[in-house]
């Protein structure tokens, strides 16, 4: 299996495939949650955002106005910033949402993730990985009710509605934790 958990996979892969590419749901499919649940005036954390176009439409198209955006590889993140050069609401940096210690306890309003969280549970140590960037994500975010995966809709809009609350206390002691396929964190 590739080493999704690990900068260098993603850095060979991103230097091979540079071309733009959304996994699950572009800005089209998800502006319905987006609009609900994350208001365009939100100081918003997007972790491992790879090459998706979302960021760039949530501005462009969504009216968002501050999107911090970080990967674990710095060759993507350079040319995100390169592409987006001219999209001031939009910061590249490189980050490991695994460990995130440069970013305060509720520095962001919402912190959004369309595929990490699959790739982390890929990797090596899956579990213990998981865990810790769900709670890094949470402690960077004011976060105490919404988180959702995107893996698992083909409708994410209809996805959200079906999302039971449930207990996940392995991965966030104490919170409520929405799981399914769209992620509204």
């Amino acid at each position: 299996m590739p080493a999704y958990g690990e900068a260098a996979y993603w850095d060979q892969r991103y230097q091979r495939e540079p071309t733009c590419f959304d996994w699950y749901q572009g800005f089209s499919g998800l502006e319905p949650i987006l609009k609900r649940h994350v208001p365009m005036s939100a100081n918003i954390l997007h972790v491992g955002v790879g090459t998706s176009q979302l960021q760039a439409e949530m501005v462009q198209r969504g009216g968002y106005q501050r999107i911090l955006n970080t990967d674990i590889s710095s060759v993507v993140v350079q040319h995100m910033q390169d592409l987006h050069k001219g999209i001031p609401q939009l910061q590249y940096r490189t980050a490991d949402a695994r460990s995130m210690p440069e970013y305060k306890d509720g520095a962001f309003d919402a912190v959004l993730d369309k595929g990490t969280l699959d790739a982390v549970l890929c990797g090596q140590h899956a579990g213990d990985s998981a865990t810790s960037m769900l709670d890094e994500c949470s402690r960077c975010g004011m976060l105490q009710q919404h988180c959702c995966s995107t893996s698992d809709a083909a409708e994410p809009a209809q996805a959200l509605t079906r999302l039971q609350p449930c207990s996940v206390s392995m991965l966030l002691p104490g919170r409520a934790v929405w799981v399914g396929r769209v992620v509204c964190l």
